[in-house]
C-alpha cells in the first residue's frame, strides 16, 4: 500500500487504531507520481505521511490537558509476520491514559509475537502513563526499527521503548529528548533486545532501565542522559561510547564490557542537556575529531547508508552512533553539487560554515543576533532582540571605533 504525504486518524474513539494487516507492506511519503517507493522524495517536513491519534486535531503540544481525547495507540502490530512493513511514516500524539494495556505503547503497541519491520519512521510527542510512551513490545514478539527517530515521548519509564519478555532490535537510530522517570528504552522479566549503532542521547530519567533483562549494545552512543538504572541484569556493551563506564578502564556497575568500548565526550555538532525533554531538538550528528569516528566494529554493521543517509561505513572502519564521521561527509553527500569554500546564498559566509552551524546552505540565512561590520569608513555595531510578538533592531555607529562615539542610527 503507498500512502500520500498528509494527515490520517484512524477513527473518533480513543480505543481506535491503526491495526497492521499481516503481509502487507506500507510506504509513506508518496507525492502522488511515483513509479515506485524509490522515486519517493527525500524525507521532510513537506512530504510526511502522518498517523496521528489526534482525533479532534485540537492538541496544544505541553498541555495534556487538550490530549484526553486521543486515541490509546496509534498503530497496532498483534500476531503479525516479519512480511509486514511500515516504511517512511510518522506515528505521534497518542496517548495511553486508560487501564490494562491502554496505560502502555502510546505510538505503537506491539502483541503476541508480532514481528513487524519498521524503517524510516519517526515516532514522537507521544505519552503513556506506565511504560512505553513511543512503544511497548509483549509477548515474546520480535519487532526490527530501522533508521527511525524516537524523540520527545514521555512516559513512567522506557519512554521511547519498553520490551518485555521479548527481543526488539534497533539499528541506525536516534532515540533523544524523551522524558521519563526511568530510562529512554526499558528492557524487563527476560527481553533479549539489541540496539546497534544507536545514539541514545539527552534524555531524562535516563538512557537504560533494566529489570531482569540484559540487553546489547553494539556501536552505540549513550551519552548526556541523567540517571540509569539496573535491577538484576545488567546490559552488554560493545564498541559502544557509554557515559561513566570508564572505558579501557571499565566500571562494572555500567555492565558487561565485550570489549572496544570508550568513555569520552562524543562531541554531538548541538546537544542539549536531558532538561530540555521532551524536545525533537537538538543535533546529534559527530563533529570531526569525535571519538565515535572509526571506532565501531564493521562485522556488526547491517545497513548500507546511515541516519541522514549517507554512506554508512566511510574510512574502512564504521563510526559508534546513528550518524556516519563528522559532519563534513554529510555535507559532501546532502550537497554534492555545491563547493565547501562557495557562497551559494550570498551572505558572507561559506557553504561548508553555514552546514556546520545548522543552516541549508541554499537557503537564505538568518543574521547573527549581534556583530559588527564595515562599510567604507563606517563601522556598524548592531544586536537584535526577538520578542513575544515582535523583533526589534539597534543600530549604532562610529566613524572610528573610539570608545564614547557611538551614536544611535534611524531604523
Amino acid at each position: 500500500i503507498w500512502v500520500a504525504s498528509g494527515y490520517y486518524t484512524p477513527g473518533n474513539s480513543v480505543t481506535d487504531s491503526f491495526r497492521l494487516k499481516n503481509g502487507v507492506e506500507m510506504y509513506g511519503g508518496f507525492e502522488g507520481q511515483e513509479a515506485s517507493p524509490s522515486l519517493r522524495p527525500p524525507p521532510s517536513l513537506l512530504n510526511q505521511t502522518i498517523l496521528s491519534g489526534d482525533l479532534q486535531e485540537n492538541d496544544v503540544i505541553g498541555n495534556e490537558t487538550t490530549l484526553g481525547d486521543n486515541s490509546y495507540h496509534v498503530v497496532t502490530a498483534d500476531g503479525i509476520s516479519s512480511n509486514t512493513l511500515l516504511d517512511r511514516f510518522t506515528i505521534r500524539d497518542g496517548y495511553a491514559v486508560g487501564t490494562g494495556l491502554n496505560v502502555h505503547g502510546a505510538g505503537m503497541l506491539i502483541l503476541n509475537g508480532a514481528a513487524p519491520v519498521v524503517r524510516g519512521c519517526t515516532l514522537l510527542h507521544n505519552i503513556a502513563a506506565a511504560e512505553g510512551g513511543a512503544v511497548h513490545v509483549a509477548g515474546a514478539s520480535t519487532p526490527v526499527f530501522e533508521s527511525c527517530w524516537f524523540q520527545a515521548n514521555s512516559a513512567l519509564a522506557g519512554a521511547a521503548l519498553d520490551s518485555v519478555g521479548s527481543a526488539v532490535v534497533v539499528e541506525n537510530s536516534l532515540l533523544s529528548g524523551n522524558a521519563g522517570f526511568a530510562g529512554a528504552v526499558m528492557s524487563r522479566s527476560g527481553s533479549s533486545d539489541l540496539y546497534v549503532n544507536c545514539t541514545i542521547a539527552g534524555n531524562s530519567g535516563g538512557a537504560v532501565d533494566t529489570v531482569n533483562a540484559s540487553p546489547t549494545f553494539e556501536n552505540s552512543i549513550v551519552f548526556g542522559n541523567i540517571y540509569n538504572d539496573s535491577q538484576g541484569l545488567l546490559p552488554s556493551w560493545q564498541h559502544s561510547l557509554v557515559q561513566d563506564s570508564g572505558g579501557a578502564d571499565w566500571n562494572g556497575g555500567a555492565g558487561k564490557d565485550l570489549e572496544g568500548n570508550l568513555d569520552a565526550d562524543p562531541l554531538f555538532l548541538n546537544p542539549l542537556t536531558d532538561e530540555a525533554s521532551p524536545t525533537v531538538e537538538g543535533d546529534y550528528r559527530l563533529r570531526p575529531g569525535s571519538p565515535a569516528i572509526n571506532n565501531g566494529l564493521n562485522t556488526l554493521v547491517n545497513v548500507s547508508h546511515d541516519l541522514a543517509g549517507a554512506t554508512r561505513i566511510v574510512d574502512v572502519t564504521v563510526d559508534m552512533g546513528a550518524y556516519e564521521g563528522g559532519f563534513a561527509r554529510d555535507f559532501a553527500y546532502l550537497f554534492p553539487e555545491l563547493a565547501a569554500g562557495g557562497d551559494f546564498n550570498g551572505n558572507g559566509r561559506s557553504n561548508f560554515f553555514d552546514y556546520s552551524e545548522g543552516y541549508d546552505p541554499t537557503q537564505p540565512v538568518p543574521l547573527p543576533s549581534s556583530g559588527m561590520f564595515e562599510e567604507g569608513t563606517r563601522v556598524v555595531r548592531f544586536s537584535v532582540r526577538t520578542d513575544a510578538d515582535d523583533v526589534r533592531l539597534w543600530l549604532e555607529g562610529s566613524p572610528n571605533m573610539t570608545p564614547g562615539s557611538w551614536q544611535g542610527l534611524d531604523y
